[in-house]
């Protein structure tokens, strides 16, 4: 909807669908690269894209609880103010997100009461493990016009909160964590995390090439036979081509039909090259075509 006379549009709320977390252990292997989670890529990109510890089960802490989502905080010393009038500096914050688990399982244990002895029994001295985490971050977002746009976030964390609910029979029995946000030279020792956004609207993917099947082929003269282009990659946001013939109608006939573009021969011999070329990017890729007398 357009905005109204109060100048307010339903639209342009953000309503939260959904999303997760996942930690692996602290090391070089599982870094996520900016690369990974450029703000064109598409979530099975993505997906692909990240180190293969985060495509696994044992990533994820599981369930969050319906109202434990992700809450994200700053906390910072006073900031430094100078002599003159209006100058300051803001003091180092602490950047956390909290959220409520569901799930016990093993990931959560590990992170909160350590590893078990060869019994399976837990020796627990605490209820949070100084070890650091690298974590992915995912939220889904519905927008204006009902787009979905995905928020991403990679980081190294360290769980520095964790408050178990009280137990009550027939209640989800959660845990509030605080995860606190560490600046690390294994991402960017400037920065808490990476963060990006991926905006439906807005991700255009560039076409990298084109193919034409069969790529070899033969008609009769007033015979037809239809070729087909695949555009990559299939994700392509705009797979327009073009078709055309190096004979200017000589021997043979187009009629293309967007991806697809029928060929009828006009001529009892020779070769003709029937070529497709993409709109975007201007990739082309070409398919001999034999002439052959009617039967």
């Amino acid at each position: 909807m357009a905005r109204d006379t109060q100048g307010n549009d339903l639209d342009s709320v953000e309503v939260v669908l959904g999303g997760g977390i996942r930690f692996a252990p602290y090391d070089e292997a599982n870094v996520i690269t900016p690369e990974m989670i450029a703000a064109t890529k598409t979530p099975e990109e993505v997906a692909d894209a990240l180190p293969e510890i985060f495509k696994s089960q044992e990533s994820g802490v599981g369930l969050i609880t319906s109202d434990g989502g992700p809450q994200d905080a700053r906390d910072a010393d006073d900031a430094t103010e100078f002599y003159q009038s209006g100058y300051s500096l803001n003091a180092d914050p602490s950047l956390t997100t909290a959220f409520t688990i569901a799930e016990n399982n093993a990931l959560t244990r590990r992170m909160t009461i350590g590893e078990p002895d060869e019994y399976g029994v837990y020796h627990v001295s605490d209820i949070l493990q100084n070890d650091k985490w690298i974590a992915y971050q995912e939220e889904s977002i519905r927008g204006a016009g009902g787009k979905v746009r995905v928020r991403r976030r990679a980081g190294v964390i360290q769980l520095t909160g964790n408050e178990p609910n009280q137990s009550e029979r027939g209640v989800v029995k959660g845990s509030a964590w605080t995860a606190t946000w560490q600046a690390d030279s294994l991402f960017d020792p400037n920065a808490k995390y990476l963060e990006s956004y991926y905006e439906p609207a807005s991700a255009t993917v560039a076409v990298t090439g084109v193919t034409v099947t069969p790529d070899t082929t033969s008609v009769k003269n007033g015979s037809s036979v239809t070729l087909t282009a695949t555009v990559a990659p299939g994700n392509a946001s705009d797979k327009t081509v073009t078709w055309s013939a190096d004979d200017s109608g000589a021997k043979v006939t187009l009629a293309p039909s967007g991806t697809t573009c029928k060929v009828t021969g006009k001529a009892d011999s020779g070769t003709v090259n029937v070529t497709c070329t993409t709109k975007d990017g201007s990739k082309t890729d070409k398919t001999v075509i034999t002439l052959q007398a009617a039967s």
